[in-house]
């Protein structure tokens, strides 16, 4: 996430809507923490959306939801298995070019 927001801080100015698609099966155990990023993220404008596996992780999503998306209508999409991800997906892209 850093270095996608370090891109789009620096070079997408003319974009109508910014997200950053975060997904994972696990919380963030390396790297910078990911609310340490908000700040600048939200000063440009960015949106990040997840999708939580929750396959190995119980609770994932409301990890997500605490420490990993920001923005406005930020939202966290959960697929209970690694099987579930591509609809998981499908899902949160309409999501996001629907609204």
């Amino acid at each position: 996430m850093q270095l996608c927001g370090a891109i789009m801080c620096t070079r997408s100015r003319i974009a109508r809507a910014k997200w950053i698609n975060a997904s994972g099966d696990g919380p963030s155990n390396e790297g910078v923490s990911l609310v340490s990023l908000h700040a600048r993220l939200r000063a440009a404008a960015i949106t990040v959306n997840a999708i939580a596996i929750e396959q190995s992780e119980a609770d994932l999503t409301a990890y997500f939801y605490k420490y990993a998306i920001m923005g406005g209508g930020a939202f966290v999409k959960t697929s209970a298995t690694f099987a579930d991800y591509p609809e998981g997906m499908r899902r949160k892209l309409l999501r996001e070019v629907t609204r």
